[in-house]
């Protein structure tokens, strides 16, 4: 196999393509191999650097010119759409490739280039994924770098981001209620509602202990299908729970439909 091939392999990997088979097998390579580890490591590194300059910087002066944005219509008068932030997608490619868009990052940050989406009105999956946060990583605790299991790859993409390694990943995993509300917050993340929907539903009729949360989650992942008065009912029900842990969520996505 040829070096770019090779490369390919590790990018796809990182970026959660390719079919299940296909990334437990280089899992297993990788797991056996030093220098294909060192390689993914690498790989890995400048994609996080590319998320970081990202994240960290980017969103930070977009969110700024969309307040200057909301600024302006308060003042004009007039209702003008909305800015909002479309992240930038990322690019299958090799390991100095991956540094090159790194450093055209920063060149972009230093020039003050924005990407802006204008929508306005939001459609109910718009307005579902602008209210919806992944729910924070309770569930695996690991020493980074030192466990290359299936489930902490599932949970480092999880923390990273990357809502579609982790969800395959976790799909290849024994069933869990724990394992599924996670997987179900990942693909409420990257829009897939209906793959989402009927995960909450089991997990919020179950014991489980985000079995609450999950009617939440459940009622963002209807809204995100179309169906405004089911999730209007579900949120509506849930806000007359005084003790509910998101009643505040549902209260104040009640507010915008």
């Amino acid at each position: 196999m040829s070096s770019e091939d090779q490369q390919e392999r590790i990018d796809n990997y990182l970026l959660g393509l390719g079919s299940p088979e296909e990334r437990l097998e280089l899992a297993e390579e990788i797991s056996q191999n030093s220098d294909l580890k060192t390689q993914l490591v690498d790989t890995q590194s400048a994609m996080d650097a590319v998320e970081f300059f990202e994240d960290d910087q980017l969103k930070q002066r977009l969110r700024a010119a969309e307040a200057r944005f909301q600024s302006d219509r308060v003042t004009d008068g007039a209702n003008a759409p909305e800015a909002k932030v479309r992240p930038l997608p990322p690019r299958r490619n090799s390991t100095s490739r991956w540094l090159a868009i790194a450093a055209s990052v920063l060149l972009l940050l230093a020039a003050g280039w924005f990407i802006f989406e204008y929508n306005s009105p939001q459609s109910p999956a718009q307005l579902a994924q602008a209210n919806f946060t992944p729910y924070e990583n309770i569930a695996f605790d690991f020493v980074r770098g030192a466990d290359d299991s299936i489930e902490a790859d599932a949970f480092r993409a999880y923390e990273r981001g990357n809502y579609a390694r982790a969800a395959d990943n976790l799909a290849l995993l024994p069933a869990s209620a724990q394992r599924s509300f996670y997987r179900g917050q990942a693909l409420l993340a990257q829009g897939k509602f209906a793959e989402a929907e009927p995960i909450f539903l089991e997990l919020s009729q179950s014991t489980f202990g985000l079995n609450r949360h999950s009617e939440y989650y459940r009622a963002v992942a209807q809204l995100g299908l179309g169906n405004v008065e089911r999730a209007e009912a579900m949120l509506g029900a849930i806000d007359e729970q005084p003790d509910h842990p998101l009643r505040a969520e549902a209260e104040n996505l009640l507010g915008k439909l």
